[in-house]
């Protein structure tokens, strides 16, 4: 059938730019830190760069930890750890939000906005 092979030439088109976009955006980044800004623009377009910093958890050692301190697995979990239901003790007071700080760590991550002139910043 021709749709399957042209909804296959499409998927490998889209990995294709996904890749190229990548590469652009590392470029960008890289620039912008090199130069140490944040916002960039041409006639055309303006960048905005931002740093942003979110919480990971590792949830076999947040398992652990709740099964220690004797929660019985239906109260933390679905299939895996629920962390809304962990989130859900800590703010009950059953859970010491203290013991999880061993188990989570910082990561930090760039966005890159980049946008037309005439478009509008939301």
């Amino acid at each position: 059938m021709e749709v399957l092979k042209n909804y296959y030439s499409v998927v490998q088109e889209i990995k294709a730019l996904e890749l190229r976009k990548k590469s652009l955006r590392a470029k960008i980044i890289t620039h912008m830190e090199n130069e140490d800004i944040n916002n960039m623009s041409n006639e055309s377009f303006v960048a905005k760069q931002s740093e942003r910093v979110r919480i990971e958890y590792d949830t076999e050692q947040i398992e652990h930890i709740l099964l220690s301190q004797g929660f019985k697995p239906d109260v933390f979990m679905k299939n895996i750890i629920d962390l809304e239901k962990v989130g859900n003790l800590v703010a009950e007071g059953v859970l010491d939000e203290s013991l999880l700080l061993e188990a989570s760590s910082l990561k930090k991550y760039t966005t890159l906005t980049v946008r037309e002139l005439n478009d509008e910043w939301n």
